[in-house]
């Protein structure tokens, strides 16, 4: 569990699925269960206000614990820390019932801060 900063969003860029090999914004990571290298390609890039960056990713709650979905995760994890972002994971009913900018809200989430 994290606290959500109240910094705003600036900008958003959806980078998603509908976006693969369309743009340079994908992860590799090895998915366990073809045993190969893969592409994967997170939701959303979103500049905040202070000029942080915050890559977003969104999974169905019965998702969340998936083995690719943990190794898609480590994968963007690493990512992240190497170029200074923060990376965030939710759940899809987070995001249905809550305000997730509110600064005193608690959702679970993965979180890199450096």
């Amino acid at each position: 569990m994290q606290y959500i900063s109240s910094n705003k969003v600036k900008e958003i860029y959806f980078t998603g699925m509908f976006t693969s090999n369309q743009g340079d914004l994908s992860v590799q990571y090895y998915d366990p269960e073809s045993k190969r290298l893969r592409k994967y390609y997170p939701d959303f890039l979103a500049l905040m206000e202070d000029g942080s960056y915050q890559l977003i990713e969104v999974k169905g709650d019965n998702k969340i614990d998936d083995e690719v979905v943990l190794a898609k995760k480590a994968a963007a994890e690493e990512m992240a820390v190497a170029s200074g972002i923060h990376y965030l994971m939710y759940a899809g009913s987070t995001l249905m019932k809550s305000n997730v900018l509110e600064p005193t809200l608690v959702v679970q989430q993965a979180s890199i801060e450096i």
